[in-house]
């Protein structure tokens, strides 16, 4: 019975005080935790001693202002991470969009020179092209057939029969659709001429030569068990028109090769050759992508807003119990403390304590500027800022409360009772801690 009593209590527990949404931000180290615990010793040490009193509405309203708090917090750490400057996305730049294109799969933190690409020759698949025949007759006996397909070290039977009614059009349609279903890396169309004949064109779904040495990538040839022969050589499936190769390029004055088209340089740039080039290099580089960045100011625009209008709300709905309009204040003033620079990336502050952002001036900006990264400083200190303001208030959310103060501590002699500072940290063995 006391197993099924406790099990209920942990299932309402999880399902009352689990977080509806997790980040990446809301998991810690095990230094990250000793920090948190340092901290509030730290601001605990000193502190006075408050009267604290049960009522619902005082805690409930505590508990959504860590919620609220939590969710900026998070919000802003997707912007400004270890790993990458969101506000400073670098996107990949080629000289020659119509013969390369280039993708930046490297750290935005990196300088990454220029790079230049001499396109020699791309990769290329293997194509057999059939013989052209009448499309309306069909000089060949009538029955079953089979033949194989080698592709690489694998091999394949295709098997179709032909009848009194049919044509060399109709059977180059059911052998492509026969090759074509049975999505064994090979692709078939039907080619017609002016003359109304018609015939299979057979290609390889990879390119480049093949790993185990062998000069084609497939073969076609007559089954041996086939109850008649010589379909092959009729439609001319075994016509090699196109032979597979590699492609061939130079980077830097170094000549490489490639089986694909498709490839990675030097785990920074994602490549795609689309054409053979002739001249001068392709010039391939770095550039800061205005888009990512006026979208993600956006962003933390949005989120500010919100969280403002968060505080706002839960100030009035507590019936006074909680007064957010510090946080609000405190708010105001890291904004004020960056003012000048944020104002010429196009933020500012109106009187309700809401940010603005002018796409206009920041895109102009950004666009002047010969180093956007060092131009978006401002914007990420200010991040930084609102970071570290937000870990305060998550520490402590009861000092927003109305708490009388009962009685001060001896200065210097404070009794260390970390888990006074609020009374929901010790309760909270989640994300809450």
């Amino acid at each position: 019975m006391a197993n099924i009593i406790m099990s209920g209590v942990y299932n309402h527990f999880l399902t009352t005080y689990a977080s509806p949404d997790t980040s990446k931000s809301d998991t810690h180290k095990r230094n990250e935790l000793r920090d948190i615990y340092k901290s509030i010793v730290r601001i605990n040490k000193d502190a006075p001693l408050y009267l604290l009193k049960r009522d619902c509405d005082i805690e409930e309203s505590a508990v959504a202002l860590k919620e609220h708090t939590r969710k900026f917090r998070n919000s802003l750490c997707m912007l400004e991470n270890e790993e990458t400057d969101g506000f400073c996305q670098k996107v990949a730049i080629a000289s020659d969009e119509e013969a390369i294109n280039v993708t930046y799969i490297g750290n935005n933190k990196d300088d990454v020179p220029d790079l230049s690409l001499e396109i020699k020759k791309l990769a290329l698949p293997q194509i057999n092209t059939g013989k052209f025949l009448p499309s309306d007759s069909l000089d060949i006996q009538e029955g079953s057939y089979y033949f194989n397909a080698r592709i690489e070290n694998n091999n394949f039977e295709f098997q179709f029969s032909i009848n009194n009614q049919d044509t060399n059009s109709t059977m180059v349609e059911r052998i492509a659709r026969l090759i074509n279903k049975a999505n064994v890396s090979l692709s078939a169309n039907v080619l017609t001429d002016e003359d109304n004949n018609c015939a299979i064109e057979i290609s390889s779904n990879a390119t480049g030569n093949p790993e185990n040495g062998q000069l084609l990538r497939f073969d076609i040839h007559d089954s041996l068990n086939s109850p008649r022969h010589g379909i092959v050589p009729h439609f001319g499936l075994d016509n090699v028109s196109q032979a597979p190769s590699n492609a061939i390029f130079i980077v830097n004055g170094s000549e490489h090769n490639s089986p694909t088209n498709h490839f990675t340089l030097g785990n920074v740039f994602e490549v795609e050759l689309k054409k053979e080039t002739e001249g001068p290099p392709i010039t391939i580089g770095l550039k800061s992508d205005h888009n990512t960045i006026i979208k993600n100011s956006e962003k933390l625009k949005d989120n500010y807003n919100d969280f403002v209008d968060n505080l706002e709300n839960l100030t009035t709905n507590s019936k006074g119990k909680v007064d957010c309009s510090k946080i609000i204040s405190g708010l105001n003033a890291n904004f004020v403390l960056e003012k000048e620079p944020l104002n010429k990336l196009g933020l500012t502050m109106n009187e309700k304590g809401k940010m603005n952002i002018e796409k206009a001036v920041m895109s102009e900006f950004i666009s002047d500027s010969s180093d956007p990264k060092e131009t978006l400083k401002p914007l990420r200190d200010f991040t930084n800022v609102l970071k570290n303001y937000t870990t305060e208030i998550m520490l402590d959310p009861m000092k927003y409360t109305n708490r009388p103060i009962v009685n001060y501590k001896n200065p210097g002699h404070g009794t260390i009772t970390p888990y006074i500072t609020s009374e929901y940290s010790g309760m909270m063995f989640n994300y809450y801690c």
